[in-house]
């Protein structure tokens, strides 16, 4: 007998088919939702369109998981969510919903009328704290989210303290109504399996550089290329590697990428790549660097630790908190910052060595399951 429905909604992964980090996130919670089949508890993911909210079923939904790219569902099941049987029901907000052509000032009162609970996941305020970085509408998309959240949430999930805390300070003191609030940090692990490395396996046989994220400006992707470029001059056989679809405002950036002579020789950007092809790379990086000017979480970082590379990393908002000790610390973002801690580790081995071996038996890997079981006893 079901006495609760949780109800997700996809449409922006539906329409995007990126798989960046809230795809990750919804792809490894919900995915395990259904999967794990709890008595008495249905799980609806939910599709809106034309005006009308669709589901899918659930077997459907996890051959989409399997193939973002390419996967057509066979059938849509219109419904009407606001005349919902009378059972418990949550509506879970995974997605960047914040862009939905619903609006949740309309969706939220009503469906609070109805007696719905809703969950909302926070991944950060960059929108708010760095609006420079952001597309107008979704400034402005996100501004009116937030608000609407202050307003109507019943829980709201964070993935780190960081993202908590700035949402208390920029919004919640604001409002003046205080809502329940849970950090669930990131799971680091991902499904993959060895492949064939031929592909690249000149490349993978060489030191380099590792860059793992959206090509964007918040990121900062030029203060590494600029670096490599310096320590290029001493360090021939140095690679550099770049693995990120291509973000808004970087037009310039992609420029100087491609123009530059030791593109595709020593120099490499890749898009795309499957799960498979990522862990190669975290396998045999020989330092990872992650620089951004504010981060909710920054899940390369946990990825390439978990992987027990070394990763430098900007010391702002929430990258102390995943990195911890292990990583390293840039307190400005500055080349020469950078070449300075990639070239003390390429000179010497010994405490290259050290330094691995500290983090691979220091860092405490926080696995999706740990994710999903705070996740599942919340909505229980």
């Amino acid at each position: 007998m079901i006495n609760k429905i949780v109800y997700i909604d996809i449409s922006q992964f539906l329409a995007y088919r990126k798989l960046t980090g809230i795809q990750r996130v919804i792809i490894e919670s919900v995915s395990r939702l259904i999967k794990d089949t709890i008595d008495g508890l249905e799980i609806k993911v939910i599709y809106y369109q034309n005006d009308s909210y669709y589901y899918m079923k659930n077997k459907e939904v996890l051959k989409f998981f399997r193939d973002i790219d390419n996967y057509k569902f066979k059938k849509y099941y219109k419904f009407n969510i606001y005349k919902v049987n009378n059972v418990e029901k949550i509506l879970l907000e995974l997605d960047a919903v914040w862009n939905s052509n619903l609006k949740r000032e309309t969706l939220y009162p009503k469906l609070k009328k109805q007696g719905f609970k809703i969950y909302n996941f926070i991944y950060d305020l960059i929108p708010i704290l760095f609006p420079e970085y952001m597309r107008d509408n979704t400034k402005n998309n996100f501004r009116f989210f937030l608000d609407v959240v202050s307003k109507y949430s019943d829980l709201i999930f964070f993935d780190s303290n960081s993202s908590k805390n700035d949402f208390t300070q920029l919004i919640e003191i604001k409002s003046r109504k205080k809502v329940e609030k849970k950090v669930l940090y990131l799971g680091s692990d991902f499904k993959c399996k060895d492949i064939d490395s031929k592909k690249y396996q000149k490349l993978l046989s060489k030191r380099f550089i590792l860059f793992v994220g959206t090509i964007e400006p918040r990121k900062e992707h030029s203060i590494v290329l600029e670096s490599f470029e310096e320590l290029y001059k001493e360090y021939e056989d140095l690679n550099l590697v770049f693995i990120g679809s291509i973000g808004w405002k970087m037009n310039k950036f992609i420029q100087k990428l491609t123009a530059n002579p030791l593109k595709n020789i020593s120099i490499f950007h890749f898009q795309d790549l499957n799960n498979n092809e990522l862990s190669l790379f975290y396998k045999n990086a020989y330092i990872v660097a992650y620089l951004s000017k504010y981060e909710g979480y920054g899940l390369p970082i946990a990825e390439s630790l978990s992987y027990g590379n070394i990763t430098i990393v900007s010391k702002n908002s929430s990258m102390p908190e995943v990195g911890k000790k292990c990583a390293d610390y840039l307190d400005v973002n500055k080349s020469s910052k950078l070449t300075k801690i990639i070239k003390y580790y390429l000179e010497n081995k010994k405490h290259y060595k050290s330094r691995v071996e500290y983090i691979t038996n220091n860092y405490r890997k926080i696995y999706w399951n740990d994710f999903y079981k705070l996740l599942k006893k919340s909505l229980l």
